[in-house]
């Protein structure tokens, strides 16, 4: 009897341990917007090409990091609203933020930060431009 009733309780801890977890499970569109968040807080800028953009809004790219090529792509589908309405004119050199520990987890453009380059005026293609975003060198300016 006596092991009967440490089973049951072990296993109502067990079950109430689950439940815990699965209540404090992040959802997705939360845990992006906390990895987005800590990559614009401490990631590293470096040189990249978009390669591409598709209608969806995912982005591919790729990149170097200490002699290693990386290709990754970024859902966009939450800040749409930001990329052109001809979106191929953004093909071409980027602005990439990684993770110095983990060079993988990287990005390229969130609700606050934007390495997208576009190679045409902002009249040409509608896009607004701040001037903290223009380039130094070249005169291509990111959106």
């Amino acid at each position: 009897m006596t092991g009967l009733v440490v089973g049951l309780g072990v296993a109502l801890a067990a079950g109430g341990a689950a439940l815990i977890a699965v209540r404090r499970r992040v959802p997705p569109v939360e845990r992006e917007r906390r990895r987005l968040e800590e990559l614009l807080k401490i990631g590293r800028s470096g040189d990249g090409f978009l390669t591409e953009v598709r209608e969806d809004g995912i982005l591919e790219y790729t990149y170097d990091v200490r002699g290693i090529t990386y290709t990754a792509s970024q859902d966009t589908s939450a800040v749409r609203g930001r990329l052109p309405s001809e979106v191929w004119i953004l093909i071409g050199p980027a602005t990439i933020k990684y993770l110095p520990g983990n060079p993988a987890n990287s990005m390229v453009l969130c609700a606050d930060w934007s390495g997208l380059r576009v190679r045409r005026s902002a009249g040409e293609t509608g896009i607004k431009l701040t001037s903290n975003q223009q380039l130094k060198q070249s005169g291509e300016k990111t959106i």
